[in-house]
């Protein structure tokens, strides 16, 4: 069981490191370069053969100036803070809709 759940994570993984890189206009060099890595490594890790040690995430994280949990969020899942403004306009839109429904 546990060997399905690290290949998601090397899957979710991928997918996000790819559709970062490409938010913000990198090429698998560009972020080695902000990595100090190889283009070598960045493709081996895009492609699910190899997952990369705490440093490196963090590391690529910096690069995209985002949180190091968001390289493993599902893709296609919005993810919203709980203490943001949006889930607190959320959370009374369902509430509303709750007692409009009732």
């Amino acid at each position: 069981m546990k060997f399905i759940y690290m290949s998601k994570l090397k899957e979710y993984l991928a997918i996000n490191i790819k559709k970062y890189r490409k938010e913000k206009n990198m090429t698998q060099s560009d972020l080695a370069d902000s990595c100090n890595t190889s283009t070598n490594y960045i493709a081996i890790i895009e492609t699910c053969k190899r997952f990369p040690r705490e440093d490196m995430l963090e590391r690529i994280a910096e690069a995209f100036e985002i949180e190091p949990f968001k390289l493993f969020i599902k893709p296609n899942t919005v993810y919203i803070p709980e203490d943001s403004k949006k889930n607190k306009f959320i959370a009374k839109l369902i509430n509303f809709v709750k007692n409009e429904l009732e």
